[in-house]
């Protein structure tokens, strides 16, 4: 068991954070991310869905999980 701390965010719509948070966990399992980290990268996604109206987030979703340090852009 381990806590993992949740972004702060202003909450506009909390509509598809958890699809977002799941799809996000799968994806990292699938290309051979860690639990933890694809956690880490699921709760960074999910704060930046749920920052906008929509189950869209507004920035390139990789491009800011590269800058912060999840993975080098290919």
């Amino acid at each position: 068991i381990t806590h993992l701390p949740a972004h702060k965010v202003k909450v506009v719509d909390t509509t598809g954070a958890g699809d977002s948070l799941a799809g996000t966990i799968l994806w990292a399992l699938a290309y051979g991310y860690d639990l933890q980290t694809g956690a880490e990268m699921a709760i960074r996604v999910a704060g930046e869905v749920i920052s906008a109206i929509g189950a869209r987030p507004t920035c390139d979703i990789r491009e800011m999980l590269e800058e912060e340090g999840f993975f080098e852009l290919t």
